[in-house]
């Protein structure tokens, strides 16, 4: 024993090395276990089609936000399907993941522009063809595919919630709309009815609140403002949910400039030309608008060459004319019956406070005149409160018999 310890330390060098071969072989055995040739770690087609899936998903989220952010009106999105739809006729081919979204009111023509815009983004292309097969829906239901190298790389459901007719088509305009609602020529005949009117003032510049509005089941009217971001978007949708849409006109208030009426507003000192290209302009930005009612304007509706001019347009798009009573007086009044323009004014603010109490209490003012007289107008806007307070109170309202109606079915 002591000649083998005096062997070892006579040779250290040896001992060294055979320690550090030692180590090198268990490293190398340990590296050949968790080398990918081995079985544990060789890609599966299972694993392969899963990246490919999550990829695609990936797109299909970033594909939806996009719609979101530039639709404006895309008011409830549906779940992801995280397997392959049940149409027997999608199962032929497993590779194309199948999504789907669903929508409220499904606005087909936008959202085939901005899908098609998405996907040149993309280096792709989009098609759209109407009909889900084996897919039982209310609404209308579309299939969308986005292509990648001329092969479908997904393919996603587009279903409307709400249901439309074959007659209706995929794009609403307004006299389908009116002919579709007949049921104000049923209101019009019922005596004794009381019937309310509700205008939502100041839509167009962001979607929010509306989006909660537009899912009321009651016939609340739009009002629109001109040349904003999403009055277009917004007066589409509101027609397509069958609700009405009038033009929020911008007009001069007494302490202009300091309060400004924003884009497209009717000023004292424009020209006739002048007021004729802003009204055609104004009008040419907010589709299906049945009729007009003032966005400030405590200056100009007392003005009556200018409510002349108005009035005279008014008549030659067969428009009424829904005056906001934002100064007292006549004169739009007065204008209104020398053009044969059908009028009417405002009775009730509803929200010039922002509390719930005083917002419930100016409807229900609002209903006792209904109730005195037959029919009301109330004007509210945009705001979270307003919305919180109709959807509260009209089912309320609806019990007790009180009809929410469109503007228009208060003329005759």
């Amino acid at each position: 024993m002591n000649r083998l310890f005096e062997f070892l330390q006579k040779n250290r060098m040896i001992s060294i090395v055979s320690g550090l071969l030692i180590l090198l072989l268990l490293l190398s055995i340990v590296f050949l276990l968790r080398s990918p040739r081995f079985p544990d770690d060789t890609p599966t087609s299972e694993k392969v089609a899963s990246a490919a899936y999550r990829q695609k998903q990936e797109f299909f989220l970033h594909f939806s936000r996009y719609l979101k952010e530039n639709h404006g009106g895309l008011l409830s999105s549906g779940p992801l399907k995280k397997k392959p739809d049940p149409d027997d006729s999608l199962k032929a081919e497993p590779s194309i993941p199948v999504f789907h979204q669903q929508y409220q009111f499904l606005n087909l023509s936008l959202i085939s522009d901005l899908s098609e815009e998405f996907a040149a983004q993309q280096g792709m292309q989009m098609a759209i063809r109407m009909g889900c097969p084996a897919r039982q829906t209310a609404g209308a239901c579309y299939q969308m595919e986005l292509k990648k190298d001329k092969g479908t790389w997904i393919r996603i459901l587009l279903e409307s919630t709400h249901p439309v007719s074959p007659e209706q088509g995929n794009k609403a305009n307004y006299k389908d709309a009116v002919e579709m609602n007949g049921s104000e020529k049923t209101v019009r005949a019922i005596k004794d009815t009381i019937r309310l009117a509700i205008v939502i003032d100041d839509l167009g510049y962001q979607m929010d609140v509306f989006n909660h509005l537009i899912s009321l089941d009651f016939d609340i009217t739009y009002s629109v403002l001109p040349q904003q971001a999403f009055s277009r978007d917004t007066a589409e949708i509101a027609t397509q949910a069958g609700r009405q849409v009038i033009l929020h006109l911008p007009m001069q208030p007494k302490d202009w400039p300091r309060f400004d009426p924003g884009l497209g507003a009717l000023l004292l000192d424009d020209t006739t030309e002048e007021l004729n290209a802003k009204l055609t302009l104004n009008l040419s930005t907010v589709p299906y608008v049945v009729g007009v009612n003032n966005h400030m304007g405590s200056a100009y509706s007392q003005y009556a060459d200018g409510l002349d001019v108005v009035m005279r347009v008014l008549n030659q798009n067969n428009l009424f004319f829904l005056d906001s009573k934002t100064a007292p007086g006549k004169t739009a009044k007065v204008a209104a019956m020398k053009h044969s323009v059908p009028y009417l004014s405002r009775d009730i603010f509803l929200d010039n406070d922002r509390n719930e109490q005083l917002i419930e209490k100016q409807l229900y003012k609002a209903v006792r005149l209904a109730k005195k007289r037959g029919w009301a107008i109330a004007i509210g806007h945009p705001y979270e409160i307003t919305y919180t307070v109709l959807a509260k109170q009209l089912p309320k309202l609806s019990a007790q018999g009180v009809v929410v109606t469109k503007v228009d079915g208060l003329l005759n």
